[in-house]
């Protein structure tokens, strides 16, 4: 109770003192200022004495409850606002707790990168084929939680490693997923975690578990490297919009990914996009503008996936304001063959030589190129085109490059038909 509650009640009092005094004399004497001053309810005579004494006792007592139910809620207050200053007390000491162990782990993990940096480095310095290489490697993931050790044995175990045609370190998915994720909980990158995603995509480890349960904990870890920034992360994610893998179709989604990815430099989302707008006639435009940023980037599929599309659709160009024909596809497909050596390029001498067997006239009208490409002009430059891709086909299986769907498609038609004499 505060000193203005113990003034109004000792005014309150006086009051009540008064009252009950000139009602003592009233009664006694019949005297006092009320005199004999009295009301009529219900027929009877109330003195005014009795009815003010009334109305102040029922005034004092509420007074007095409401004093004593403030005089509560005035503990509690003061005891909520104790508790409060306790909470942030503890709070505080739990912050400074939290950024005690933050420094201790920091100035643990200096020194274990440390020490892992150093290995690193000299294992870098070494010759690519030197054997001691792998294992400092090794032991800067494992005993020291290097990243860029651990994401350089992945890369290496997941490629595989060749000097010329000899295998120098083979393929061995398990051990790449093993390295990747040995340091997945460090990758501030998201190099490491966007490469187990891939490998869950690509059915290159846990082949026992279901296509679609693999690609949905592939976006996960998509998730989390594009919460790192990393750019491929925003092109897969785009990719699985696109094709409705491990989430809903999406293509507004997929084309804001791929839109990411571009600002972000990756050199393939644009190629990706073009893809959408390739499948629908009223946004072929918008796929030309794909497919020609993305062959400035000198990308062989970006090449090849151009000159399919001209081909396909050799009826709209006609028609459109675009000079593009039929020897500008065989151009992009020569074009694959001068930067490229791989599946890709196996693909593009497989179109060329289905190109030229439809049209003829590009033999001759291209005779020089077609002279360059084969060194002197074969007898059958379809036939030579055929046993070109084949070729190159076996090479990289033998190398151990594992071929996509459409490879695949392509070889074995190769192989299981009359193309190849």
């Amino acid at each position: 109770m505060n000193k203005e509650h113990i003034s109004i009640g000792k005014i309150i009092s006086w009051l009540f003192t008064l009252v009950f005094g000139e009602v003592i004399v009233f009664l006694l004497e019949d005297k006092g200022i009320f005199g004999a001053a009295a009301v009529s309810i219900m027929e009877k005579p109330i003195k005014n004495a009795y009815i003010i004494a009334v109305f102040l006792f029922i005034g004092f007592t509420f007074f007095f409850f409401v004093s004593c139910f403030r005089k509560k809620i005035s503990k509690y207050k003061e005891s909520e606002k104790e508790l409060i200053r306790k909470t942030n007390e503890l709070e505080k000491e739990k912050t400074i707790i939290l950024k005690y162990k933050e420094l201790l782990k920091k100035l643990n993990d200096e020194q274990l990168n440390d020490e892992g940096n150093k290995l690193f480095n000299i294992a870098m310095a070494l010759d690519t084929f030197e054997p001691s290489k792998m294992k400092l490697m090794a032991e800067a993931a494992e005993k020291h939680h290097n990243l860029y050790a651990g994401i350089y044995l992945g890369n290496l175990y997941h490629s595989g490693l060749f000097n010329g045609d000899v295998e120098i370190v083979a393929k061995e998915y398990d051990k790449a997923y093993y390295y990747y994720k040995l340091v997945s909980d460090y990758d501030y990158t998201g190099i490491a975690l966007w490469r187990i995603g891939w490998m869950y995509e690509n059915g290159q480890i846990f082949t026992e578990k279901p296509s679609i349960e693999r690609k949905k904990t592939a976006m996960k870890y998509y998730e989390r490297a594009k919460e790192m920034n990393f750019v491929k992360a925003y092109n897969s994610l785009g990719k699985f919009y696109r094709d409705g893998e491990a989430v809903e179709k999406n293509l507004n989604e997929a084309v804001y990914f791929f839109r990411e990815a571009t600002k972000r430099g990756d050199t393939f989302s644009i190629l990706n996009e073009a893809y959408i707008h390739a499948s629908n006639p009223d946004s072929f435009d918008l796929a030309i503008q794909c497919f020609e940023e993305s062959i400035k980037n000198k990308i062989p599929l970006a090449y090849l996936k151009f000159g399919e599309f001209i081909e396909n659709n050799i009826e709209w160009f006609a028609d459109s304001k675009y000079n593009y024909d039929l020897f500008s596809a065989f151009d992009m497909y020569l074009t694959v063959t001068r930067i490229n050596n791989g599946t890709v390029a196996a693909r593009a001498y497989y179109s060329i030589g289905k190109l030229l067997s439809s049209e003829p006239s590009i033999i001759i009208k291209r005779s020089k190129e077609i002279n360059e490409l084969f060194g002197a002009a074969p007898v059958d430059v379809v036939q030579a085109s055929y046993e070109k891709s084949a070729e190159i086909f076996e090479r990289c299986m033998k190398r151990k490059v594992i071929l996509s769907v459409t490879d695949e498609g392509i070889y074995n038609k190769l192989k299981s038909s009359t193309l190849l004499k």
